[in-house]
């Protein structure tokens, strides 16, 4: 099972945040750097201009599955997270443009 969709979109600005969850069961089979590329996609095709995504720094599988989807790593963003217990942590901001849109 898997999830993926775009969210804190800003209909001015032309932006939006990607989200995604992937089962374990179907995990490492490509499906979400897919999914991510396919939403992109049409969110590019709708007219917008910017997409990012942020990642816990320790979740490195995430990061991989955004890199081959197109995303590039921006920047850290120091306490930019809550974790479910209500810590903060730090972030990874990842952000695609439809100039960087792969195309096969």
């Amino acid at each position: 099972m898997l999830s993926v969709s775009i969210h804190g979109i800003h209909e001015f600005d032309h932006v939006g945040e990607v989200g995604y969850w992937v089962s374990p069961s179907a995990r490492g089979e490509g499906l979400a750097a897919l999914s991510v590329q396919m939403i992109s996609a049409f969110a590019f095709g709708i007219g917008f201009r910017r997409l990012s995504a942020i990642t816990l720094p320790e979740n490195m599988a995430s990061q991989k599955t955004l890199i081959k989807a197109g995303f590039e790593m921006e920047t850290v963003l120091r306490d930019g997270m809550t974790r479910r217990d209500g810590t903060q942590t730090d972030a990874v901001l990842f952000a695609k443009f439809p100039e960087t849109e792969i195309t096969d």
